[in-house]
């Protein structure tokens, strides 16, 4: 007995439990990935949820193809909760369209803004984790996302949240589902292209393989609830202190990221990221063939007039290559994975801990732990000594 067979069965013998995996037959072909998840993630193949967060305001054509690409996305017959979060100045056609979509893959509802939120309250309200089980796909409307989505999601989070690396994924925070080819982070050149492939070259590591890297993504990203809830609380203290006082002076040495302004939540979670030394894993596959595709449109991102617009769309997953694609036709282990700064310059874990240490030092009046365990609580970034905060940049 090979293969996916071999995989279920030895799944459901250990210590005589049953896990129950229901697949819809069409589905069957596409489940070769199993064969690289050890016994322990296949046993909590119904253990997480994964939740679908699709932002929208005034692009009902944007958010039209959106949907229909979930729809034609496989699922393994998971109960897949959608909801849709409309935002106060949506025109009519965007919320008749929300109204009248039909959703087969699970529960489905509507969240419909009475006073305009803006992006960040749009994607930082739209998610909060109940369990430590409970995981978001969270999707802008102009982004299409590759039938394989889901699976790329699944697989990653049982590999390795699940399987037999998950005592060292502590400071994982999610998984892109983007294969990106800019960067936009160095404060002298701006944005720039990036090839993970050509960083990988000629290093220890495949050519091909996925990465961690510290650069959150958000052209369609799976979000891990542990590290999500951290920055809720994060970025809650940040607003109230800007509103107010305005003691914190949080900045991330020599990132761009330092002049996006207050529309920006992705500006709060990098701060949040440097500190700690948080990752997001990527996928890396030849030609940046992708499991979501920004059609970059008009709106908070980009003017009407996007010139480089070529640089966001990427070929999207088209035929299911997840294994072939990857090193070994399999995911790394863990500590085999490359890791890249916000510059996406190949690093060292403990080096990325050493850099946020430092930082916290300097801004916060609480020193960093010694220790390597995870609390999740961000309090000790946020203490003022108005006698020692250094304001430089």
């Amino acid at each position: 007995m090979r293969g996916v067979d071999a995989a279920l069965v030895a799944a459901s013998q250990v210590n005589y439990t049953i896990t129950r995996i229901a697949l819809p037959l069409e589905d069957a072909k596409y489940m070769m990935w199993l064969t690289d998840l050890s016994i322990e993630a296949l046993k909590s193949w119904n253990t997480p949820n994964i939740q679908i967060q699709v932002i929208t305001q005034d692009r009902p054509q944007s958010l039209s193809r959106l949907m229909q690409s979930l729809n034609s996305s496989i699922y393994f017959g998971d109960n897949v909760h959608l909801t849709i979060n409309i935002d106060r100045s949506a025109d009519p056609v965007t919320v008749k369209y929300c109204q009248t979509f039909e959703w087969s893959f699970g529960p489905m509802s509507i969240r419909y803004r009475i006073k305009q939120g803006g992006l960040v309250s749009a994607v930082v309200e739209s998610y909060y984790p109940t369990t430590n089980d409970d995981y978001a796909v969270i999707l802008e409307d102009d982004i299409e996302v590759s039938p394989f989505y889901y699976i790329w999601s699944k697989y990653t989070i049982l590999k390795y949240k699940y399987g037999i690396d998950r005592g060292l994924v502590g400071r994982l925070y999610g998984v892109s589902l983007y294969n990106t080819r800019l960067n936009e982070f160095n404060i002298t050149t701006g944005r720039r292209l990036f090839n993970a492939a050509e960083v990988l070259q000629d290093t220890k590591y495949p050519k091909n393989s996925p990465y961690l890297s510290q650069i959150p993504c958000s052209w369609g990203v799976l979000f891990f609830p542990e590290i999500w809830r951290e920055f809720h609380d994060y970025l809650n203290a940040r607003i109230q202190d800007l509103a107010g006082p305005q003691l914190l002076k949080m900045y991330v040495p020599q990132s761009r990221s330092n002049k996006w302004g207050g529309k920006s939540w992705k500006r709060y979670f990098i701060e949040l990221i440097y500190f700690r030394g948080y990752l997001m894993l990527y996928p890396n596959y030849e030609n940046f063939i992708s499991f979501t595709s920004n059609h970059a449109e008009k709106g908070v991102h980009f003017g009407s007039k996007n010139k480089h617009k070529v640089f966001w769309l990427l070929p999207l997953m088209e035929e299911d290559i997840i294994l072939e694609g990857l090193p070994n036709n399999q995911l790394p282990g863990f500590k085999d994975l490359p890791i890249m700064d916000l510059w996406g310059n190949l690093v060292t874990q403990e080096k990325l801990l050493q850099r946020g240490r430092s930082l916290h030092s300097k801004l916060s009046s609480c020193p960093p732990s010694k220790s390597d365990e995870l609390t999740y609580d961000p309090q000790d970034l946020l203490c003022v000594d108005n006698s020692t905060l250094s304001n430089d940049e």
